[in-house]
């Protein structure tokens, strides 16, 4: 009678019946299937021949065994590959919520510095504005100041009429005959070298009656 693939690798028969795999049995195959995971038809026979306590298995029997122990073991390489895949991105996962975690922190941290960064610049142009209209004040006053100033000086230095170097001399010459003439006419005086502001030098001798 045929054989057809059963629940966990049991073979079961065309009625619907299948043989369990004994402990020992399944032992040897899965030493078996460590050595040769996918023994040809000719390979099964001599296993067969090889193993005494494989003799009530038929050659369809083997075959669907280590078909379905193929397929178990393909899933358990996918599920320990997912199973890796998995830890890592967990772990990634959780390296990318604690670096956000620490993105949030220096956004707020930058925003706030930003914000005070702002009102420092608004408080140095104000102070410049005023700073620059005190300036322009000063500057206004300085100019006036200058005008009158300016004003002052030119008043001041105005021409006067003051006599010129030729009348200076006439006048001189006219002090100076002036005194010769008193000074001829005193009696019992002595004179001499009398020195004038602005004058020549002048000898007396002795003048009598």
């Amino acid at each position: 009678m045929g054989t057809a693939k059963g629940k966990d690798g049991k073979s079961t028969t065309d009625s619907g019946k299948y043989a369990r795999y004994t402990t020992e049995q399944v032992t040897i195959l899965e030493r078996i299937y460590s050595d040769c995971p996918k023994p040809s038809t000719s390979r099964r026979q001599q296993l067969i021949k090889e193993y005494p306590i494989l003799a009530n298995i038929g050659q369809k029997q083997l075959k669907v065994w280590f078909q379905n122990k193929r397929c178990r073991e393909k899933q358990r390489k996918e599920t320990s590959r997912l199973l890796t895949w998995n830890s890592k991105l967990n772990a990634m996962n959780q390296i990318l919520l604690e670096e956000n975690e620490r993105l949030h922190k220096e956004a707020a941290q930058l925003n706030t510095e930003n914000q005070y960064l702002r009102q420092q610049l608004q408080v140095q142009r104000a102070d410049l504005n005023q700073r620059s209209s005190q300036q322009v004040l000063i500057s206004t006053t300085d100019t006036s100041s200058e005008s009158v100033v300016t004003s002052g000086q030119q008043c001041q230095h105005s021409p006067q009429n003051y006599p010129q170097d030729g009348s200076i001399s006439q006048l001189l010459n006219v002090a100076e005959k002036t005194l010769t003439e008193f000074l001829s006419k005193a009696t019992g005086s002595v004179m001499n070298w009398i020195q004038m502001p602005g004058m020549k030098a002048i000898q007396m001798s002795k003048l009598h009656d």
